[in-house]
């Protein structure tokens, strides 16, 4: 065999080594822009007996709300993890978000709580 071919595979296995050497670097963190969850906020309300108003002082401004107002809507996003493929691309994030849906009465009164993760 050639020095020129043996370079050729030598550097063609470093590469392949190189480009399969990725790595997930798990990790818990809340990015700046979002809300902390903690899972037992929806504990804090009751249906049929909290109202709109008691939600908005005890969670603050939500990220939607319904053209009526008888829906608000709460999301968090974590950040579960990081995959590095190679040192020249940046890093994946890998994330999760929760949502906190709470529905209203026409009196404003808490009806229905659904929390979904994705």
């Amino acid at each position: 065999m050639s020095f020129a071919r043996l370079a050729k595979h030598l550097g063609l296995f470093v590469l392949l080594l190189w480009v399969g050497t990725g790595c997930y670097l798990p990790i818990k963190q809340v990015p700046p822009q979002s809300r902390e969850y903690s899972s037992g906020l929806q504990d804090n309300f009751a249906p049929g007996q909290t109202s709109r108003t008691d939600v908005l002082l005890a969670m603050g401004e939500p990220d939607s709300v319904s053209f009526d107002e008888s829906i608000l809507t709460y999301r968090w996003q974590t950040i579960d993890g990081i995959i590095v493929v190679t040192q020249c691309t940046p890093p994946i994030e890998v994330t999760s978000e929760t949502t906190l849906t709470l529905s209203f009465d026409e009196d404003g009164v808490l009806q229905d709580i659904n929390i979904t993760s994705s």
